[in-house]
């Protein structure tokens, strides 16, 4: 089975972008494709799932780590940061 994930926003669309991440392929697709647009973004790592160990092996990765419980903190800090888009994955 193949999985395709394309981000339809361009950089001019995004000045900053957050990206949640929990277990599977997604968040190793989603850091992929916003790379390859070039866009500036940080990697938010759900702590109760198995993030995939290419990405938390990644030195260029911008990587933070969260807790579901703490999510409503993160939404406050993203807004005073003007992170205005983001891609999760829920299992």
């Amino acid at each position: 089975m193949t999985l395709t994930v394309t981000l339809s926003l361009s950089k001019g669309d995004l000045m900053n972008l957050a990206i949640f991440a929990g277990a599977g392929e997604l968040p190793a697709i989603a850091v992929k494709n916003a790379r390859a647009r070039g866009l500036d973004f940080v990697l938010y790592h759900i702590t109760e799932a198995e993030l995939d160990a290419s990405l938390t092996r990644d030195p260029a990765l911008k990587l933070r780590t969260i807790s579901l419980g703490a999510i409503g903190k993160t939404f406050a800090y993203l807004k005073e940061q003007d992170h205005r888009h983001c891609a999760a994955r829920q299992n």
